[in-house]
């Protein structure tokens, strides 16, 4: 929808997309955007839109709720947590790192037999990026993930004799597909299942008949089974502690483990038993295993990708890593989890670049394309007036973003919106150049440091500055 703003020329337009139903508005503005995401909570919230599409999927993952409704409230102050830097440097993080080491033992034993012809690598970053997701999420064991059924067939595949032939040696190589694990198939399943909803003009009634169909119908039974299994393994592992009159309980092995305890929590707060077997809790699971595989597949093949097509900025992030982790570079291994985050905790001068890198990985790579937002009363965006309970489509990947921005007048923007700042003194982020937003060009998110002695900018000493990605 993007596309329309840069056809009819404008910053923001309405589309009919549904028959009988208001049209959407569609902005592309990015300081407008920014405006409304951070600082017009009394005009718009999450779009009730969201619901009709996960209501035969999730219907009680927070992503659909209001900021006011007492649902959401609940359900983030189970999960909230999970972002906390104490768990992903304990939980998350180190499973990102074995499910990646994984993928790179997957890939030198296909290296070995591919003899220098290209392979496809699509798939395997993308039953990668779930591996970590669900290990993260449930505690999936190592034998029950994607890239460990898939390794143990190329393994099963013989080393070829001898060297390729040179006719050949452009011509792909391929592999044995391994089976895809019951349960890590159903939410691949499940996930391609929104595509209905997301296509039809009644999406609650589309997916109360496809849950009818029967690959539907086993995916869900499936999922279902596998999360409740994992519930049950945490709650037999606090009732142990309990049985040793530990009421802290052990560290939680993973994130059903870590909410099951915050239940625990709010229910006492709350003077109630607590309800382990929610379908909120389960939903929650199913939204992150969902949302969470798709962003970081997607942030994955992006960034193999782009980096293979931009050797020099390869070169400058493998220089500088180096450089900051001398031992593992010297010893000729990869660095450890702890070398990792000792280096990001230390504020090393790499991370700067490395972070640059990630950011345009993440703006190019389409990892979000859009926002839904539903406006909460009449209310004014760029110059227009718009109705309560219009859909805002908040673009995030077309003008202003990876495409030259459509011009728009300082004056038309909301007063927090415009360049010069809003009335609270607090500035937008700034603006990139047009012309080069088409490109991949991480040094776009360094700013050159100046002296305080004489005020000059400076190239040779850059800091990281990021901008936000409104999520």
């Amino acid at each position: 929808m993007g596309s329309l703003t840069e056809k009819y020329n404008s910053p923001i337009i309405q589309v009919f997309v549904h028959p009988f139903a208001k049209p959407w508005v569609v902005v592309t503005d990015p300081f407008e955007t920014q405006d409304l995401l951070l600082r017009r909570s009394k005009d718009i919230d999450r779009s009730l839109f969201i619901g009709e599409l996960l209501s035969g999927l999730a219907s009680e993952q927070h992503i659909q709720f209001r900021s006011a409704d007492i649902r959401f409230k609940r359900n983030r102050n189970l999960a909230n947590h999970l972002m906390a830097p104490s768990f992903i440097n304990r939980v998350s993080g180190p499973e990102a790192y074995r499910c990646v080491n994984l993928l790179i033992q997957l890939w030198k034993a296909k290296c070995e037999r591919a003899q220098g012809r290209p392979f496809s690598a699509i798939h395997d970053l993308s039953h990668s990026a779930l591996d970590a997701i669900a290990g993260s999420l449930l505690g999936l064991p190592e034998c029950e993930s994607s890239t460990w059924t898939q390794l143990e067939a190329v393994h099963q595949t013989c080393l070829p004799k001898g060297n390729v032939d040179s006719s050949n040696v452009d011509y792909p190589a391929t592999f044995p597909v391994a089976p895809i694990p019951s349960f890590l198939n159903s939410i691949l399943t499940l996930t391609d299942s929104l595509m209905l909803t997301q296509l039809s003009p009644f999406p609650k009634t589309t997916y109360k008949i496809a849950k009818m169909l029967p690959f539907l119908k086993n995916a869900i039974a499936t999922k279902e089974a596998y999360i409740t299994s994992r519930i049950n393994e945490s709650l037999a592992l606090m009732n142990f502690d309990l049985g040793q009159g530990d009421s802290s309980s052990s560290p939680p092995q993973n994130a059903i483990h870590s909410v099951l305890l915050r239940e625990r929590q709010l229910a006492f707060k709350e003077g109630c038993q607590p309800n382990y077997h929610s379908r909120a809790i389960t939903d929650e699971f199913v939204g992150f295993l969902i949302a969470g595989h798709d962003t970081t597949a997607v942030t994955m093949a992006w960034g193999v990708k782009y980096l293979s097509d931009h050797p020099s900025v390869q070169d400058r992030l493998r220089s500088e890593l180096r450089a900051a982790m001398p031992a593992a570079f010297a010893q000729k291994r990869a660095p450890t989890y702890e070398e990792i985050v000792a280096l990001q905790q230390s504020r090393h001068k790499c991370c700067e670049y490395l972070d640059a890198v990630m950011e345009e990985v993440l703006r190019l790579g389409n990892v979000i394309d859009f926002l839904l937002r539903e406006t909460l009363r009449d209310t004014e965006i760029l110059g227009r007036w718009i109705p309560k309970g219009t859909l805002l489509f908040l673009v995030g990947n077309g003008p202003g973003y990876v495409r030259p921005a459509v011009e728009v007048s300082d004056a038309v923007r909301s007063p927090g919106a415009r360049k010069e700042g809003s009335k609270s003194g607090k500035m937008l982020s700034g603006k990139w150049d047009d012309g080069d937003l088409g490109e991949f060009k991480p040094e776009r998110w360094l700013k050159a440091m100046t002296t305080s002695s004489c005020q000059k900018s400076t190239t040779k000493n850059l800091i990281y500055l990021p901008l936000s990605k409104y999520k």
